[in-house]
């Protein structure tokens, strides 16, 4: 199976220059976020911004939570990213993932 594969140049400036933040002022639902310090690939910091466009918004920040959502306890090296992310693809969720995401959904079942 292939994980990486290039993207067409299209799509790919597109995604670049579509603004994420001028669609979320316009967000009404419940919406949860989460975040990892150890996420290469989004800056935990960021969520202040959605918090601010959102106001319906929970936010969460986890420490030694990475981008895949998973526990990592090494610092964060680019050059290793890829490797350490094939190495722990079938690595399970972070239990700090878990237990935020069955109290959020439970929160609408009442």
């Amino acid at each position: 199976m292939q994980w990486f594969f290039p993207f067409p140049a299209k799509w790919l400036r597109e995604h670049l220059e579509y603004d994420l933040y001028t669609d979320m002022s316009n967000i009404t639902c419940p919406v949860l976020t989460m975040t990892g310090t150890k996420d290469a690939q989004t800056d935990y910091r960021t969520l202040q911004k959605v918090k601010e466009l959102i106001p319906n918004v929970d936010i969460y920040e986890l420490e030694n939570v990475n981008h895949m959502l998973k526990d990592q306890e090494e610092p964060i090296q680019m050059k290793k990213l890829l490797k350490y992310y094939l190495q722990n693809i079938d690595k399970p969720i972070s239990t700090k993932v878990k237990n935020i995401l069955e109290k959020w959904l439970a929160s609408f079942s009442k």
